[in-house]
């Protein structure tokens, strides 16, 4: 009976956040005052976190609250969706919408990008 309750918590914790509606958008972080001759062996990890709501159509990006940067969302033209000056900011996408959205973050010296399918 034991295993039994084990097997059926493990497969409800696998099976759950499949079905979540939030998914987290991975970003790509690079740093911009790298110079051509050096290598950097350890990836660019800053706290953002950027997060696509199929359900309600939005897309979120959230912070620590501690870097200054602005936010720009495109669709696959390049033509401008969305534009914050700060982080923590929500973006409502054009009812209908489908195909590829591309997110980038600009710091001072970094900058980030992913993109969004839709």
């Amino acid at each position: 009976m034991k295993k039994t309750f084990i097997l059926l918590a493990i497969v409800f914790t696998i099976i759950i956040p499949l079905f979540a509606n939030n998914n987290e958008i991975p970003l790509i972080f690079i740093n911009s005052e790298s110079k051509p001759t050096e290598i950097d062996r350890k990836p660019m990890h800053l706290p953002i976190e950027a997060f696509y709501d199929s359900d309600n159509n939005i897309v979120e990006v959230i912070s620590d609250g501690s870097i200054e940067a602005e936010i720009f969302l495109y669709d696959a033209n390049r033509n401008i969706i969305g534009y914050s000056s700060h982080l923590d900011t929500t973006f409502g996408l054009p009812i209908g919408y489908r195909g590829i959205l591309i997110l980038e973050i600009n710091g001072e010296n970094w900058y980030a990008t992913a993109e969004i399918p839709v």
